[in-house]
Parts: structure tokens; C-alpha cells; sequence
């Protein structure tokens, strides 16, 4: 429950403010995990400020779960999934819905706001899901470049409105907090070390295969730059379709972050309800990977292997090449989703 922890005490700290008192954001009482949020999520967090910490926790588990579940139920309706593909879909991510209840991670809900990013059909729900996404975790920022290619500009706007309010919720806390956050949201990689068999990333993969020195950074840098041409190469082929261009980018959010942990991988429910549609063969072995770094199914001397040396980055990566190279089906891929506000 450590994340959930430094939440928490966000959340008291936005209480003090609204009384009058003074605080300070990042390194809260000097404790070693940062609350490397914007400023504004203290807002959110300040109603668990009024409960018992253990009573706190159990709610913010059960709103993870919800969002989890609600991931889910969007995915199976606007997919049309059903018999094995909606257990292969259960069990390819619910590991990593376990791992966000572990730690009291944010992770299931930010796969939530981006599932509404990508399939909502009312462009103030999609952008207003991105901006908040964005803002919490950088990377999903990402994705305002599928709507800037496509040239959607009543979405880039509502994303841009929806982006400066959160910005404005932020500096009432006064413009320390805001460059507090600013600064710890690039210093992920000087809090922890990349290397530690926690982070699933491909760069943390590397750098345990590798050890010290610059191989691991030049391998990183080569993959990264080969896998964005045959991505840009399969969107382009695919017609520029939007829906292609989100599952895949939520497919490589989790790879090519510098520090990720498993809980992250959540995000690879869109990614795997698009290739149970489109490749189920594909699909159903991305669901079987997904579920084997469990100590329950595999012992945690298997485990603790297979997460050393990648199993989920390595994996997630040959899926994306894979999926990116297999040829368009149909008339392309938004025939395959019904849209739902």
C-alpha cells in the first residue's frame, strides 16, 4: 500500500491548505516516495484525508476495481467479445489489476480513462479523459498526436480547454508545488534504480542483461527507433485509423517507459481486445504470456527469472512488431468497435 500512502498524505496536506496552514508537495515529511502528481489530484485525494487510513485503503482499492471492471464491460461491448474472448481478455490483465490492489497503484484507473479516450463517442469525454490521464502520468500525452495527424481539431481543442482547467486546479496550491511536480515527474529514474527487477520496461530488461555501461541505452535507442518506423508504417497502411494508432500506443506505453511497473501493463487490455478481434490466435497468446508472472501459477522461482530477464517487455514487444506487420483486415479498424457515450 505505499502508493496509496503517499496519496493519503497528499490528501491531508491539500486539508491543511484549505484550513490555512502551510505544506509542501513532492517530498512530503521527507519520506523516500515523492507524490509526483500534479498538484491538483491532492483535490482528490483530500476526501480520504477524513478516513481511517486502513478504511481509506479499502476504498481505494474497490474504486480501482470498479474502474478495472469498467474497462472491461467497454471493451467486451464496443469489441463484441464474448465466450473465449472475453476470459482470454479476464485473464491476460487481471494479474495486473491484482498488482495495482498490492500497492495501491493508480494504474487501473488512468487504463480506464484512456479506453474512454479512445472509444468514447463524445469528443468532450475522450479529450477531458486524456487531459486528466495526460496530466497524471506524461506519457498518454502521447496520444494528442493521433488526433493532431488526423487534424480532429474540435478534439485538440476540447483536450487543450480541458488540460489548461486542470492546470488552473494546480496553481491554487501557489506556483512552488507546480515546479515541484514539474521537476519530480522527470526524475523517476534518480529516485529508483532503473536496473531493480521490479521495472518492467525494456530499458530495465537491458540494463540487467547488460549491466553497467552504454549497451543497454544504444540497444534501447535502435529498438525504439526501429519499432516507430514499422508503427508508423502500419498506421499509414491501416488509413490512419485512430483506433489502430491508440491500441497500439497503449501497447507501448508499458515498454518503452523507463521505470514500469507490472501494474502498469493493465493499459494492454485495449491492445488485447483489439487482437482477439482482428489476430485471436495473436490474442490468446498475448493473454497466456500476460498471466504467467503470477507466483501462484508458476512458483516464485520461475517467476522471479522471468521477470529478470523480460518476460513482459520482451514478449510485448514481439506482440507489437508482430501485430504492426500482419496485414489491415477489412475496410479498416474502427468497423470492428461500436461506439458508446
Amino acid at each position: 500500500m505505499n502508493d496509496y500512502d503517499v496519496y493519503y498524505r497528499a490528501g491531508h496536506s491539500a486539508f491543511e491548505f484549505l484550513m490555512g496552514r502551510p505544506v509542501s508537495f513532492g517530498l512530503i515529511h521527507g519520506e523516500s516516495s515523492p507524490f509526483r502528481y500534479p498538484p491538483f489530484m491532492a483535490w482528490v485525494f483530500m476526501p480520504f484525508a477524513w478516513l481511517p487510513l486502513d478504511l481509506g485503503r479499502g476504498v481505494w482499492v474497490a474504486i480501482g476495481w470498479c474502474a478495472y471492471l469498467a474497462s472491461l464491460m467497454r471493451l467486451e461491448k464496443a469489441f463484441t467479445l464474448s465466450g473465449y474472448a472475453r476470459w482470454a481478455l479476464a485473464v491476460g490483465t487481471i494479474r495486473f489489476a491484482v498488482d495495482n490492489s498490492n500497492i495501491g497503484q493508480i494504474s487501473t484507473i488512468l487504463g480506464w480513462l484512456l479506453i474512454e479516450g479512445a472509444l468514447n463517442s463524445n469528443f468532450y469525454k475522450r479529450a477531458g479523459s486524456l487531459a486528466l490521464a495526460g496530466l497524471v502520468k506524461l506519457q498518454p500525452l502521447v496520444f494528442v498526436g493521433i488526433w493532431a495527424v488526423r487534424r480532429e481539431r474540435a478534439l485538440l481543442y476540447a483536450f487543450l480547454a480541458s488540460l489548461l482547467a486542470l492546470m488552473a486546479l494546480s496553481l491554487t496550491f501557489g506556483t512552488e508545488a507546480f515546479v515541484t511536480w514539474l521537476y519530480l515527474s522527470t526524475q523517476a529514474t534518480q529516485i529508483l534504480d532503473p536496473a531493480i527487477v521490479g521495472n518492467q520496461s525494456l530499458y530495465g530488461t537491458l540494463l540487467r542483461i547488460f549491466g553497467p555501461g552504454r549497451s543497454a541505452g544504444a540497444v534501447f535507442s535502435v529498438t525504439l527507433i526501429i519499432t516507430t518506423f514499422v508503427a508508423i508504417r502500419a498506421w499509414r497502411s491501416r488509413g490512419w485509423s485512430d483506433l489502430f494508432a491508440w491500441q497500439l500506443g497503449l501497447a507501448s506505453l508499458p515498454v518503452f517507459g523507463l521505470i514500469t511497473w507490472k501494474n502498469t501493463y493493465v493499459f494492454w487490455a485495449l491492445p488485447l481486445a483489439f487482437l482477439l478481434v482482428k489476430s485471436p490466435r495473436l490474442g490468446v497468446f498475448a493473454a497466456g504470456i500476460f498471466f504467467l508472472p503470477s507466483q501462484g501459477i508458476i512458483g516464485s522461482d520461475w517467476n522471479g527469472a522471468l521477470l529478470r530477464y523480460g518476460i513482459l517487455p520482451l514478449s510485448a514487444l514481439l506482440i507489437i512488431l508482430a501485430s504492426s506487420l500482419k496485414p489491415a483486415l477489412g475496410n479498416g479498424d474502427h468497423s470492428i468497435v461500436k461506439p458508446q457515450s
